[in-house]
């Protein structure tokens, strides 16, 4: 089952099912609202498979990219799937993957690290097509990333290399190295 959440809010918002107001603390002893945030939960469909630990990355407004994962057999999968109102898949992952990370910068989605029994250290660029190419590499395989990216750069943290956590923080650009 696909699940959107769509989050809105502030003065003006008629949304009745919500959730109360988060806080969050700045320095000792502030605390302010962030929003008058209200969540919706909707299903909007299914996704081909049933699927987890696949990287997601937002590539439009109501448009995003699951990218391998598990199956309901813990295996890796390969799958490229876009999401937008329905969910189809577009491409395939040269390997299977999961436990990877996803951005995008510069109109592409790119895919790093994951890994099946091992990390991997590859940087995938993935074309709105669902098409793959290789893009770099990290310079140390990593699983269990997470990334975002801020301006032109995408910044790659933490992790597990298969045998050890990662306690990195590293900045990517496309056509450069980590």
């Amino acid at each position: 089952v696909l699940v959107s959440i769509m989050a809105g809010g502030g003065k003006g918002s008629t949304k009745q099912d919500s959730t109360p107001s988060s806080t969050v603390a700045h320095s000792k002893g502030d605390t302010r609202v962030l929003a008058d945030t209200r969540v919706q939960i909707v299903q909007s469909g299914t996704l081909p498979t049933a699927e987890q630990d696949a990287a997601a990355v937002v590539i439009a407004p109501t448009e995003f990219l699951l990218i391998g994962g598990i199956d309901q057999g813990e295996t890796s999968l390969a799958n490229i799937v876009e999401v937008s109102g329905s969910a189809h898949k577009i491409g395939a992952l040269p390997a299977p993957l999961h436990d990877a990370t996803a951005s995008f910068i510069g109109g592409s989605a790119y895919l790093f690290g994951g890994g099946v029994l091992s990390s991997f250290p590859q940087i995938t660029k993935i074309e709105a097509s669902g098409a793959t190419q290789p893009a770099g590499e990290l310079p140390t395989p990593g699983s269990d990333v997470a990334s975002a990216t801020i301006g032109q750069t995408v910044y790659i943290v933490g992790g597990y290399t298969g045998l050890t956590p990662l306690r990195t923080i590293l900045a990517w650009r496309p056509g450069q190295r980590a």
